[in-house]
């Protein structure tokens, strides 16, 4: 059961890394990284603060992803973009199925 649901979930991952692309989808995990990392270094973060840092610098950094995705798409670098996305998207899948499987087959073991 285990073996169908990571087939289908890296079927997904590539058609999805496909259609986004390397640049979208490298900004988008960035957008998350750095999103969570200056909101927990963000001093004052009472209330609404932790929140507010996190969308503002997701969005920050997502823009900044689309600047370089019209950019890519002035040099005509489509397909490379693509390729790449697949490549990055196989990666993440492959991170994150090993810290989620392997510690679940570890213990039923």
């Amino acid at each position: 059961m285990i073996d169908v649901f990571l087939m289908i979930s890296l079927v997904l991952m590539v058609w999805l890394g496909w259609v986004v692309g390397f640049f979208q989808a490298f900004f988008a995990v960035l957008a998350g990284f750095m999103a969570v990392f200056a909101a927990t270094k963000y001093p004052y973060q009472e209330g609404l603060n932790f929140y507010l840092v996190f969308v503002i610098t997701g969005l920050f950094v997502s823009m900044l992803g689309r600047v370089a995705l019209k950019l890519v798409g002035l040099l005509c670098l489509s397909i490379l973009d693509r390729i790449g996305g697949v490549i990055l998207s196989t990666c993440v899948w492959l991170i994150v199925s090993v810290s989620v499987v392997v510690p679940t087959i570890i213990r039923k073991m």
